[in-house]
């Protein structure tokens, strides 16, 4: 992903897959496992590590 640019999505199931409308719903168990995942991924985050390219 970092040859794509230095940026990253983490999506969120929506109720009925509907996304970017007044209707979107997300289930609070559904945002408390995407703050778990984001959590993780900064703790664990090295930029020394990222920016050396895709590994082999």
């Amino acid at each position: 992903m970092i040859d794509r640019g230095p940026f990253a999505m983490l999506f969120i199931r929506c109720k009925f897959g509907i996304s970017h409308h007044p209707a979107e719903s997300i289930m609070a168990g559904d945002a408390a496992l995407a703050v778990a995942v984001l959590t993780d991924f900064l703790t664990r985050f090295d930029p020394r590590v990222s920016n050396q390219g895709p590994s082999q």
